[in-house]
């Protein structure tokens, strides 16, 4: 073995040790952390953002949480990298300059950003304040979501628009008898619904 090999080796067991301490560390922040949770450096994570069982957030999130605003990520869901998540809102108020209310905060609104489970959520991808992504959904990659994504469907573009459903109606019900208690189950009509 060269000494190159045996300093190449060496070197990725420090970087492997480094990241689980830093990985341990920032999880020690988040508001809530379920089980099995891998989160790749680097991240900035917050104590307003609130993630399930078996999530993933890869690399270079960036994750702007005003207070007041949530960030919650339920459980089986994942992003890839550069996800942006922005929580909040500027205001506008008559008779002052764009730039006082933004830099002072006048009139913010912050809000709760939802995804709910069983998401997968592409590349660069940016949420704005206020969205829920709904069960099961897709977001393709690059995509500006400003409004609430349909359980079970793909979407993507800037803004994400709704490009068509994973599942028929019935294969929607017979995944969720599948995966879902009962009581947790979307309900026949709300799925019908989701069609119109």
């Amino acid at each position: 073995m060269t000494l190159y090999t045996v300093t190449y080796k060496v070197l990725k067991k420090i970087a492997l040790f480094l990241h689980t301490l830093w990985m341990f560390l920032e999880k020690k922040q988040l508001g809530a952390c379920g089980k099995n949770v891998v989160i790749l450096y680097p991240n900035r994570l917050s104590k307003r953002m609130f993630i399930g069982n078996d999530v993933n957030i890869y690399e270079h999130g960036q994750f702007i949480i005003g207070p007041g605003g949530k960030f919650i990520m339920k459980d089986r869901s994942g992003c890839a990298q550069h996800l942006t998540v922005i929580t909040g809102k500027h205001g506008h108020i008559v008779g002052k300059w764009n730039k006082d209310i933004t830099m002072n905060r006048l009139d913010d609104t912050e809000t709760t950003i939802t995804v709910e489970e069983d998401v997968r959520i592409g590349a660069n991808v940016t949420l704005l304040a206020g969205v829920t992504l709904g069960r099961g959904c897709r977001i393709g990659a690059g995509s500006v979501v400003t409004k609430d994504v349909a359980p079970y469907s793909i979407a993507a573009g800037n803004p994400a628009r709704h490009l068509r459903f994973i599942f028929t109606p019935e294969e929607i019900v017979e995944h969720e008898k599948k995966l879902y208690k009962e009581e947790d189950r979307l309900s026949y009509d709300e799925i019908k619904g989701m069609f119109k």
